[in-house]
């Protein structure tokens, strides 16, 4: 009888493994890497709506989540019937840093220049900034606010503005300025009930300050 020869498989070298799986490796970090750089924006317009349980939703997100836009709209919550949105989209860059996030808003509709946010698990920083936008957005958030139907014009502005939560206490740092202008309600039967501000300035023991401008 003939005895049967068996073949052996040459054993692949230790070197041309190695290579192999640094390629290997190589081509998941790039696609990782890939997904980080072009993730889309509608990632973030679904980090978004969960995050405020609704209320604050980027409709037709455009661009990747470091670099686009979308409509801004408020609502009454998941399944609620009311929302309104502002005039114009808003655009937004956001780039990682060492403590955080740095993130830059733009509103063609609200802001004359760029507000420029650092964001941390701990705090939130917002530079010397305005933005204006028509109260009757607010309605979009339901009740009271839609029961109220306020009009009229919101004008915010920071200086420098901080508060930090790492501790068990908030603490507040600079100044937050809120005016509401030529304000009317369906609850008056005035035409304009006035013009307030409120400053919110922050220090050891952050004050409040609610004074009427005019009505």
């Amino acid at each position: 009888m003939k005895a049967k020869m068996s073949r052996k498989v040459p054993a692949v070298p230790a070197r041309v493994a190695s290579n192999r799986g640094y390629a290997l490796w190589g081509c998941m970090s790039g696609a990782l890497l890939a997904c980080l750089v072009f993730a889309p924006a509608a990632w973030l317009a679904t980090a978004v709506e969960r995050a405020s349980a609704g209320q604050v939703r980027l409709v037709n997100p455009a661009g990747t989540i470091w670099n686009g836009s979308a409509a801004w709209v408020l609502t009454s919550g998941v399944g609620g019937s009311t929302s309104l949105s502002l005039p114009s989209r808003v655009a937004w860059r956001i780039r990682p840093n060492g403590s955080g996030l740095h993130v830059v808003l733009d509103a063609a509709c609200c802001t004359q220049a760029p507000v420029k946010l650092q964001i941390s698990p701990q705090s939130l920083r917002i530079a010397a900034a305005t933005a204006h936008m028509p109260m009757s957005l607010l309605q979009g958030l339901g009740t009271p606010w839609n029961t109220l139907e306020l009009r009229g014009d919101l004008q915010l502005r920071w200086e420098n503005f901080a508060m930090s939560w790492a501790s068990s206490a908030i603490t507040i740092e600079g100044l937050m300025e809120m005016q509401a202008r030529s304000v009317a309600s369906r609850l008056s039967p005035l035409p304009d009930v006035g013009s307030y501000q409120l400053h919110l300035r922050g220090g050891a023991q952050p004050r409040v300050d609610l004074s009427t401008l005019r009505g």
